[in-house]
């Protein structure tokens, strides 16, 4: 991607994020601002590039709020690709942001040769912000091991199942119980 493509996606992302103009798809200023962007960038950059200069951005910025929109985004125009995962991989584990369970989807839906490796790093992390601490993390570390279920990583699951870890311990010898009874 060209300098130039990169600057006119930041202003149009800053416009767009800061007046609220993807909110309303029928909004003229979101027209006019789509067809500046447009009409600023080179000729073979796609939607899915555009996407992961944003995403990108919203996570070397931080931006918990930002990486939500992306999520949103993502999931909602099927814009995940590699090189995506692998940018939503590097933060996965990260307290800044509040879409760890979020993030467990995504990687479920979108499974690459490293879902399995991040969605055990994930059931055995901590979140140590506010949004997570009422349930102790349970509700990620839960979704973790169901998604390594559904994608059949036993060996995870069994690992998951002997760790000191009392949470992930839990979830993981229930799901190994329901492998018994079958």
């Amino acid at each position: 991607m060209k300098e130039k493509d990169i600057e006119a996606i930041k202003h149009y992302w800053d416009a767009a994020f800061d007046k609220k103009l993807y909110i309303d798809e029928n909004n003229p200023k979101t027209a006019q601002a789509r067809k500046d962007l447009l009409s600023s960038l080179s000729e073979h950059i796609t939607q899915i590039e555009i996407f992961n200069a944003w995403l990108k951005r919203e996570c070397l910025n931080r931006n918990a709020d930002g990486l939500d929109y992306m999520l949103t985004l993502g999931t909602t125009f099927d814009l995940f690709d590699r090189e995506s995962l692998k940018v939503l991989q590097m933060i996965a584990c990260d307290d800044w942001h509040h879409d760890a369970e979020n993030l467990v989807a995504v990687f479920e839906e979108h499974p690459t040769d490293f879902t399995n490796k991040i969605l055990y790093d994930m059931a055995l992390s901590r979140y140590p912000n506010h949004y997570y601490s009422d349930d102790e993390n349970g509700s990620v570390t839960r979704k973790c091991v169901w998604a390594l279920w559904r994608l059949g990583d036993i060996d995870s699951i069994k690992s998951l199942a002997n760790s000191e870890d009392k949470i992930a311990e839990g979830y993981a010898q229930n799901q190994l119980e329901k492998l018994k009874k079958k």
